[in-house]
């Protein structure tokens, strides 16, 4: 009968080389329209840049990186729950690639997607729950190849800290904290709580980014403004809160002791 599973079950191998899954449980094989599963699934030190072929249909690049994590899977015909008490990211290096349009075949898979994710939100025949996900030692960037120059904004030594991530509303907020190095020069800090009662996104962001050494952003000047700066140091703060499409707050950058370079006009300019 229903979530019962008479036959047990046991799997293990190594993948990509380094990393090893092993999943012990129960499986019952007569259910329509597919099997049905109770087991416990553990991953150790899989390799993501062997995903980077699959990710990068998403315009996201994963260069390396391992993670590993324990979880519960049961999965049948008219629930699937997927319960991860805490997933580990170690060294993951990766970008976001921006560019001017996507291909028609990439475009409609991540609308696919964005519609499967917003009706999988609060269904109750399908729950995801991630107690904890800790990812260290990791540089995340995003390239914008739909400027002339392309320019990479990154940071460094990230620290990312998320508790409580569920698409089910009963379980309340998830909570995100992060820290690492902007543009491997000035101290960045942010806080996002998540809230999963509607389909779509509502949350609310708190960062700070604080001493940039503008020199490091000049690629990005150059695209935006056509000039460089010579010395200057850049800072960052922002609370933003988003309901229902609605968002609300305030960015404020801040800049200090700037010495600007006009492209246009050959020479230097004393106010930014």
């Amino acid at each position: 009968g229903e979530g019962e599973y008479p036959s047990a079950l046991h799997l293990s191998g190594d993948v990509f080389e380094k990393g090893k899954v092993e999943l012990n449980g129960n499986a019952d094989f007569l259910p329509e329209p597919h099997l049905a599963l109770l087991a416990k699934i553990d991953l150790e030190r899989l390799d993501l840049g062997y995903f980077r072929p699959l990710t990068e249909r998403y315009q996201f690049a994963v260069r390396s990186g391992v993670f590993t994590t324990t979880g519960t899977l049961e999965y049948a015909p008219k629930k699937t729950i997927l319960d991860i008490p805490e997933l580990h990211v170690e060294g993951l290096a990766a970008d976001y690639l921006h560019a001017k349009k996507n291909t028609g075949p990439t475009e409609e898979l991540s609308k696919k997607t964005g519609r499967v994710v917003e009706e999988k939100s609060n269904d109750p025949g399908f729950e995801v729950r991630l107690d904890r996900i800790r990812i260290s030692g990791a540089e995340l960037g995003m390239i914008n190849r739909a400027s002339s120059p392309e320019y990479r904004l990154f940071v460094k030594n990230l620290r990312l800290d998320v508790d409580n991530l569920s698409n089910q509303s009963k379980d309340g907020v998830a909570t995100a904290r992060a820290s690492g190095v902007f543009m491997g020069s000035g101290k960045a800090q942010a806080t996002v709580k998540m809230h999963p009662e509607k389909k779509s996104a509502n949350l609310d962001l708190q960062m700070a980014i604080e001493d940039v050494d503008m020199k490091t952003m000049n690629q990005l000047f150059l695209a935006t403004g056509n000039f460089d700066v010579k010395a200057g140091v850049f800072s960052l703060f922002t609370e933003i809160a988003v309901r229902n499409g609605v968002v609300d707050g305030y960015v404020k950058p801040l800049f200090r002791d700037v010495d600007v370079y006009d492209r246009k006009q050959g020479r230097r300019k004393g106010i930014f």
